[in-house]
């Protein structure tokens, strides 16, 4: 059995790509558009980079990879208006976000509606869940993107069909009743996934994301020193 290697080279700029042992999302690091390889070559995926909203105390920051997924949820029996309960924002602000989603198939025919997700694309620790849940936070309540020029990034560790996989774990523990999704069986079917570079800053032990504030443990990032070294720490500048 051959094995055909692919060189670490942007097939589109010539400019290397970065990659750790564990990815399967790969970063050109002049264009800086992902790859993903299929069937032995590089296809690329949209790519976009966000710029900082929140100032750095170094106007130093570090691209990570989010993926932003479209899908449309929809359900094999149509819930009935007394099974969906909105809760308030106080109650629970994932679980209410959920139910106003679901609230809105009951007025649909179909029984579908269009949900979007952000997921890291990064591998995460069990120290990610620690503190804000950025992802959860950012698929509730989505950040202002204003794109900027491409940076430095690596630690693409989930592919697409790893992310719907995630997206639909995360679904359930928006749900406080899981009952309720496996009554109605819930399909989750994607129509547009884009990468999105997200800007952090360090403070102390903690990632401060530049677009809403939010927080996680520096080592809430997998392998985040060799991923570190890949980018040379950190040089986004804005």
């Amino acid at each position: 059995m051959e094995i055909e290697l692919l060189p670490l080279v942007c097939p589109d700029c010539g400019s290397p790509i970065k990659s750790t042992k564990n990815d399967n999302v790969h970063f050109c690091s002049g264009c800086g558009k992902a790859y993903v390889v299929k069937k032995g070559e590089w296809k690329p995926i949209k790519t976009i980079y966000a710029k900082p909203i929140l100032p750095s105390p170094d106007n130093n920051y570090i691209y990570l990879p989010f993926w932003g997924i479209r899908t449309i949820l929809s359900f094999e029996e149509k819930p009935k208006p007394e099974a969906v309960i909105v809760e308030t924002e106080v109650d629970n602000p994932y679980s209410a976000f959920l139910q106003k989603k679901i609230s809105v198939i009951l007025k649909e025919p179909d029984a579908k509606t269009t949900m979007d997700f952000f997921i890291p694309g990064f591998g995460t620790t069990n120290r990610y869940l620690l503190m804000d849940n950025i992802g959860l936070e950012y698929t509730r309540e989505p950040p202002d993107i204003h794109i900027t020029g491409p940076k430095e990034m690596c630690g693409g560790k989930y592919s697409l069909e790893d992310i719907i996989v995630i997206a639909k774990a995360l679904l359930l523990t928006m749900q406080e009743d899981s009952r309720f999704f496996i009554k109605y069986r819930f399909n989750l079917t994607p129509v547009k996934f884009f990468v999105i570079g997200v800007p952090f800053y360090k403070e102390n032990e903690f990632f401060i994301d530049a677009l809403k504030g939010k927080r996680m443990f520096y080592d809430a990032v997998e392998n985040i020193d060799e991923i570190m070294k890949k980018i040379g720490g950190g040089d986004g500048k804005d």
